[in-house]
């Protein structure tokens, strides 16, 4: 019984330790050598863009050093703007995570609307959750109700005055999944241990 105690107390700790830990956060950086093709990859992101978001129309993402933009073919210059069409950047991640920041450059009282796939079915209408959003100087940090947990975002200019390029993204992951496998092996030792016990008794009677 007491060996059974002590499993159970460890494998408190254990869970309790591994659910409340820090999750790891990535910040990718997006500037660049005036790259302008259809898509970009930066590890495990991937980076489309298109306009009009729903249903979207495809696009070409650019690169600088100063960070990615659109270029939607139509009267256009290669920075995410608001004119005539509202451009947008699509973030596609290997595994859903926690859009923490946003950093860009080009801006001067330029706005953006936010979008997350949070059900995992592509964005669509009722998926947008911010709009208006204002970096105040060049970084937007997502807190509250648009600390969204997705493998794809979607950053649009949604203002003709809007003229900017997405320097940079710091993402993430959700640290709840990394406890419970621990969770889980801490149960079959409790499992077997209790075996062996309920085994031992048997014996002896």
């Amino acid at each position: 019984m007491k060996s059974l105690l002590k499993t159970m107390a460890v494998a408190t700790v254990l869970v309790l330790t591994a659910a409340t830990a820090q999750a790891a956060t990535t910040t990718y950086n997006l500037g660049g050598n005036g790259a302008d093709a259809l898509s970009m990859s930066f590890g495990d992101l991937t980076v489309t863009a298109g306009y009009n978001p729903i249903p979207g129309s495809p696009a070409n993402v650019t690169q600088t050093t100063g960070g990615l933009g659109v270029n939607n073919h139509h009267i256009d210059d290669d920075r995410a703007d608001g004119r005539f069409r509202d451009d947008v950047l699509y973030l596609s991640f290997g595994s859903a995570v926690d859009l923490i920041s946003a950093t860009f450059t080009s801006i001067s009282g330029d706005r953006f609307s936010f979008w997350a796939d949070v059900d995992g079915d592509g964005l669509e209408n009722g998926e947008k959750f911010g709009t208006h959003l204002d970096p105040s100087g060049s970084t937007y940090t997502f807190t509250g109700s648009l600390l969204k947990n997705a493998a794809l975002f979607g950053l649009e200019a949604e203002l003709s005055g809007s003229d900017w390029r997405l320097q940079s993204i710091t993402v993430s992951a959700v640290p709840i999944p990394a406890a419970l496998p621990l969770f889980g092996a801490a149960l079959i030792g409790m499992g077997f241990l209790a075996r062996r016990r309920k085994q031992k008794a048997s014996l002896q009677a």
